[in-house]
């Protein structure tokens, strides 16, 4: 998801979007199918299609500032955001964001964390 997420802001957010970009995207569709995520497959595979309705065809009526070329370019846009808002809150709560809170709120602000070893713990010695 995080992947997923990554690769759709820097296509959405970026100076360019090579058609290719969203080639990346279509493995980490298929798992959001497969994880039965619905709507992140939905927006993920619009996305890819309304890139493929803009390029290459209508490349040229986009830079020349058409109408239709914009609004599908602001569609792909919106798409690929809401695959990132989808991800991102997915990822939120797959986390567990209300237990961190609630483990915080019973630290002390003055008290470090506690601190957490590695290490295996050893067995008792008999005595």
């Amino acid at each position: 998801l995080a992947a997923l997420a990554a690769l759709a802001a820097c296509a959405a957010l970026g100076p360019v979007l090579s058609p290719q970009f969203l080639t990346w995207t279509v493995p980490l569709l298929a798992l959001a199918l497969a994880w039965r995520m619905h709507a992140l497959a939905g927006v993920t595979a619009a996305a890819c299609a309304l890139t493929l309705a803009e390029f290459p065809a209508r490349y040229f009526d986009l830079v020349a500032g058409e109408p239709l070329a914009v609004v599908i370019t602001a569609a792909r846009n919106a798409a690929l955001l809401a695959a990132v808002a989808i991800a991102l809150g997915t990822l939120a709560r797959g986390i567990g964001v209300r237990r961190l809170v609630a483990r915080r709120a019973h630290l002390s602000p003055a008290a470090p964390a506690p601190a957490r070893s590695i290490a295996p713990a050893r067995p008792a010695r008999p005595r």
